[in-house]
């Protein structure tokens, strides 16, 4: 937006925006399942919360998981029936072919990279480059927030020495223990 020059033209759009009446859009009811189905799954490749802001979940009991509060700035949780939370996620999807404001203007992701290093210039904003993940073992430790080359017993940094199959996880536990109290005596 060529009129947004400074932080002040920003807050003031920023401004008549918050002051605007918005049009909500509420869909149709669809009369077959099978396309809300096949549209859940796409939705449901990218879910709108992620696993790793669930603390607590009992089959078929509540749901608890933990969100930032945008008014005081904290991190709070909160536990909803299955069935509230289905529907406060589902209230967030789009239509199909429905226009998403993020793809467009300095968001869009074609002019995304060349666009978007002005606006934060304009602003006085510094980008912080985001943490690289790579790996097996680092997916992991964002996502459940365990180290898999750290030792369950120990936590020291685990080495390969070879290659086990067909066990259970408690079998490898309880022969990890067995080692260790063997090069403990």
């Amino acid at each position: 937006c060529p009129y947004i020059r400074n932080k002040a033209d920003w807050s003031r759009f920023l401004s008549s925006q918050y002051n605007r009446r918005w049009k909500l859009h509420f869909a149709k009811k669809t009369n077959s399942v099978k396309p809300t189905i096949s549209y859940l799954g796409r939705y449901l490749k990218q879910p709108p919360i992620s696993a790793s802001r669930l603390s607590h979940y009992a089959k078929g009991g509540m749901i608890t998981f933990n969100y930032l509060d945008h008014r005081t700035g904290t991190t709070d949780s909160l536990t909803l029936s299955p069935e509230e939370m289905i529907r406060r996620i589902v209230e967030h999807y789009p239509d199909k072919h429905f226009k998403m404001i993020r793809y467009y203007g300095f968001l869009s992701m074609r002019r995304r990279g060349e666009a978007l290093p002005r606006v934060y210039a304009a602003l006085g904003m510094t980008i912080e480059a985001e943490p690289k993940m790579s790996g097996y073992a680092a997916m992991l430790k964002g996502y459940v927030k365990v180290d898999p080359y750290e030792c369950i017993l120990c936590e020291s940094r685990l080495v390969f020495t070879n290659f086990r199959i067909g066990n259970s996880v408690n079998d490898l536990v309880t022969h990890a223990i067995v080692q260790s109290e063997l090069r403990a005596a």
